[in-house]
């Protein structure tokens, strides 16, 4: 009798553990998504050094979702590399109208605000960033 009521409350503790695996579960898928997109995001940056500027948008377009002020940079980056000022200029421009890039991103923002100015030639560019510097 003592190991039917021990078998029971196995199974109930089984029973009880399973919300908590399910969630684990998809904590864990949700890390392995993260790591995914970070792997795309440091390959597409390894193409942009080595040139492959369409393969390299391509890959910073699918982590723009989750990594968004970085890809925005190098998409950006990757446009004015292939001499297409008005493409890099549309994502450089979304960086540049994202304030809270000062502070969340400075680098991505300040990159921008540069590759902005050598597109347009306009020197608000240039003051914005010694405002910031």
């Amino acid at each position: 009798m003592d190991e039917i009521l021990s078998l029971e409350a196995k199974e109930n503790k089984l029973l009880e553990s399973q919300p908590q695996i399910l969630f684990k579960h998809k904590d864990l898928q949700q890390k392995q998504k993260d790591i995914s997109l970070q792997v795309r995001f440091n390959h597409a940056v390894l193409l942009l050094q080595n040139k492959k500027y369409y393969s390299a948008i391509k890959l910073f377009k699918q982590t723009q979702q989750s990594i968004k002020i970085p890809s925005f940079l190098n998409i950006g980056i990757a446009w004015y590399k292939l001499g297409s000022s008005n493409n890099a200029y549309l994502y450089l421009k979304k960086i540049f109208d994202v304030k809270e890039a000062i502070t969340q991103d400075p680098y991505s923002y300040m990159s921008a605000t540069y590759y902005l100015y050598k597109i347009t030639n306009d020197k608000k560019y240039i003051q914005e960033i010694i405002k910031i510097s």
